[in-house]
């Protein structure tokens, strides 16, 4: 090893990056910075061990997890503290679906490194895949961040974890954290735009979506925007951010129902509705995609359809309750999750349908449901009100509109 060390210090050599010394000083001197800023740091051991986790991180990569296994627990022979090693031996036990040994692994992490997010997020994760209980998770990234209290991934996984329940005002608060301490994490303030526009703080949600993309094609971005300028029936504006948003991601189908439903917005509802239903066909566990459906369908007063549809959606509702526990997924941990928000959603268009073909006690119960599921579903409120109202009774009527004044809601409910 020490020869090898040895050979890579030598400038003469091809070892930057395939380029000799003076080739990259032209090319990209920056890198030529980093690259001598690691062959003159003193602590080469630390440099080498790195070296052999990336190792175990390409073997997870490519799927080779008994070999990222024997690359981690050498790391940790010659070094037993070396907390990287330690991050790639658990996700690696987790994907192969040994979940306890996991948890073994990252609590003697968090021993070792308590001050460390990223230890309590992966032992966060894997309390999930245990568990498959949200809160179970929720509860052990609070207790990370009480050792580590400017933790961005900490928070962002704490505000997707308080939205996928349902709670927007927290969820935004942790998103805003998330996005302070680590300002290029846009996800986080993407997160947080969304949650400030369904909040009904649309002059807010909008400059910080600005911000954002004036900074990164962020695609979550360009999402909420679109949504955002629907809602204020900026039907053009909407239509361009969502065909944007598609040029970024060509394979997302829910982008596309946002076009399809932007056909039925702007005066072609057959041809939107038609790929509406061949989308939710195609994807019948997508409750997003069956939302923009149900919209699609109300807008066209085509009820025998939404009837259909509502029933697919208590499907999908109904085998979410039951599902099993998950497996641990690198890329979306909670995709077995539907959040709180789309099934809030859907009752409230649920709620529409029955109310526009005279079912008003049924559309009470619909609202009242999609208030229980998202408690800042404002627009629920405002549809329960007016149905109390068209009933006559003021009671339910003011109850309803107190109680969604108490939850400071921004000018456009106002």
């Amino acid at each position: 090893m020490e020869a090898y060390i040895a050979r890579e210090k030598r400038l003469d050599q091809k070892l930057y990056h395939g380029h000799t010394r003076s080739e990259l000083s032209r090319k990209d001197p920056l890198l030529l910075d980093l690259i001598e800023q690691l062959i003159r740091k003193e602590n080469i051991s630390e440099n080498i061990l790195s070296a052999r986790i990336y190792k175990a991180e390409n073997f997870i990569y490519t799927g080779e997890l008994d070999e990222a296994i024997a690359a981690s627990e050498s790391v940790l022979q010659d070094q037993p503290s070396f907390v990287p090693a330690f991050h790639t031996l658990g996700r690696s036990l987790l994907l192969k679906g040994k979940t306890d040994q996991g948890i073994d692994i990252f609590t003697r992490a968090v021993m070792i490194d308590e001050k460390n997010g990223s230890n309590w997020k992966l032992l966060a994760n894997v309390q999930y895949v245990k568990t498959g209980n949200l809160k179970a998770a929720k509860k052990k990234i609070l207790e990370g961040l009480n050792h580590d209290t400017t933790s961005a991934e900490l928070y962002f996984e704490l505000a997707e974890i308080e939205r996928l329940l349902g709670n927007l005002p927290a969820a935004g608060s942790y998103y805003f954290q998330a996005s302070k301490y680590d300002p290029t994490l846009y996800a986080a303030s993407s997160g947080a735009a969304y949650c400030l526009f369904r909040q009904g703080y649309h002059m807010e949600a909008e400059n910080l979506l600005k911000i954002i993309l004036q900074r990164k094609k962020q695609l979550d971005a360009f999402i909420v925007y679109g949504e955002l300028q629907l809602k204020r029936e900026k039907l053009i504006e909407a239509r361009q951010l969502f065909e944007t948003a598609a040029a970024v991601d060509q394979t997302n189908s829910e982008i596309q129902s946002f076009l399809n439903l932007m056909q039925c917005h702007m005066g072609a509802p057959a041809e939107g509705i038609a790929k509406q239903m061949a989308l939710a066909d195609s994807n019948k566990s997508n409750l997003k995609i069956l939302n923009n459906l149900l919209q699609s369908l109300y807008l066209a007063d085509r009820w025998e359809e939404a009837e259909k549809y509502l029933q697919q959606g208590e499907i999908i509702i109904k085998e979410n309750r039951k599902k099993e526990k998950p497996s641990y997924n690198e890329e979306d941990l909670y995709y077995l999750e539907i959040p709180a928000e789309l099934i809030s959603d859907f009752y409230f268009y649920q709620g529409l349908i029955y109310s526009k073909t005279k079912r008003q006690s049924a559309a009470i119960k619909a609202f009242q449901n999609s208030i229980k599921m998202l408690p800042v579903n404002l627009d629920s409120y405002l549809e329960i009100v007016q149905l109390y109202s068209q009933q006559g009774d003021k009671k339910q009527q003011d109850r309803y509109l107190k109680k969604m004044l108490e939850l400071n809601p921004g000018p456009y409910y106002q």
